[in-house]
């Protein structure tokens, strides 16, 4: 166990692709997470990130899509966003369609 365990826990995998995270959660750290290229130009946090993009303090249950990412506000705090649930979407394939010949 090192320092970091200590720490609040800042995300929680909840299945494929799905992330529970606490809005001051560093872009950094998401786009490990989830593979994911969210931009880290003038904000450092994921709750920085939304309200740039949205311009304004979004509410609980709203939907943002980034990108393959849909991203739900889970909680909403005294105009801040405190948890976001990050769904990254996986690309349609030929793979995912039943194969004829089986």
């Amino acid at each position: 166990i090192d320092e970091y365990d200590k720490e609040i826990k800042l995300f929680e995998i909840i299945g494929d692709n799905i992330v529970i995270a606490d809005a001051i959660i560093s872009i950094d750290k998401i786009n490990e997470i989830l593979n994911i290229e969210i931009p880290e130009d003038g904000f450092e946090t994921l709750g920085g990130f939304i309200f740039d993009l949205l311009g304004r303090v979004p509410k609980k249950g709203e939907k943002i899509k980034y990108q393959n990412c849909q991203m739900i506000i889970e909680q909403v705090v005294k105009n801040r966003i405190r948890r976001v649930k990050i769904i990254k979407e996986l690309p349609q394939t030929e793979n995912n369609i039943p194969d004829k010949d089986v």
